[in-house]
């Protein structure tokens, strides 16, 4: 479905088999804010990026790419 390496965080969250929601409840946030940090219109604090990282199983590096990236071309089918 998606390439080696997951081009934006939507991606990376679908790959790691996890909804908005659930994303959400891992890292001790809201689903809406997921979906802000997803479409890239907030910055998140280094916290937040660890945790977002680790519940994804990508590394900070990682993550600092796709942060960069808003995940405009990913549909999730729930």
């Amino acid at each position: 479905m998606f390439a080696s390496k997951p081009d934006s965080i939507a991606a990376a969250r679908l790959r790691a088999g996890l909804s908005q929601a659930k994303l959400a409840e891992a890292i001790g946030t809201s689903q809406s804010h997921i979906a802000k940090i997803e479409a890239g219109k907030v910055q998140i604090q280094f916290a937040t990026a660890a945790q977002l990282a680790d519940a994804l199983k990508i590394t900070l590096d990682s993550l600092r790419g796709l942060i960069q990236q808003p995940s405009a071309n990913i549909v999730e089918v729930q």
